[in-house]
């Protein structure tokens, strides 16, 4: 019984962060009309790789993220994750708020349909910014950002 319920274990872990990166991608071409085949062909299944890119230029935020980045990059990437999954609002997003670490952060997403990249701005945000996610297309758009 007890192998029974590892082997359930492992395919679960296995299944669930695909699934939630399944239903993001739908999200994603249902709100932009853009879907790549190379994440349905990937064999195994490969997540999306996070490349982040810090934009703020208060000096303080810069150096706990790239502290973040360097020390706890895994846990801040699962975060992150979670944060814009969970957002169920596709896969470029304007904002998404993080709480890591007793921070506060701001997520900006633009997926890249070639890849399997997944670009992700951060930047510091106070307590009490907004709260729920905004996607680009309810800020105006991906062709703005794109610029």
């Amino acid at each position: 019984m007890g192998e029974v319920k590892q082997n359930l274990a492992e395919e679960t872990a296995e299944w669930v962060p695909k699934g939630r990166e399944l239903v993001a991608l739908f999200e994603h071409a249902r709100r932009s009309g853009d879907l790549t085949a190379s994440w349905w062909f990937s064999r195994p299944h490969r997540p999306l790789e996070l490349e982040f890119d810090i934009v703020t230029e208060d000096e303080e935020v810069k150096r706990e993220l790239v502290s973040c980045l360097i020390f706890a990059r895994a846990s801040f990437e699962e975060a992150a994750r979670e944060a814009i999954f969970g957002a169920q609002k596709g896969l470029d997003l304007h904002h998404v708020p993080l709480r890591f670490h007793d921070r506060y952060y701001s997520l900006q997403t633009r997926f890249d349909p070639e890849g399997n990249k997944f670009h992700v701005q951060v930047s510091g945000a106070p307590p009490g910014s907004p709260d729920p996610a905004i996607s680009a297309d309810e800020a105006g758009g991906t062709e703005e950002r794109n610029k």
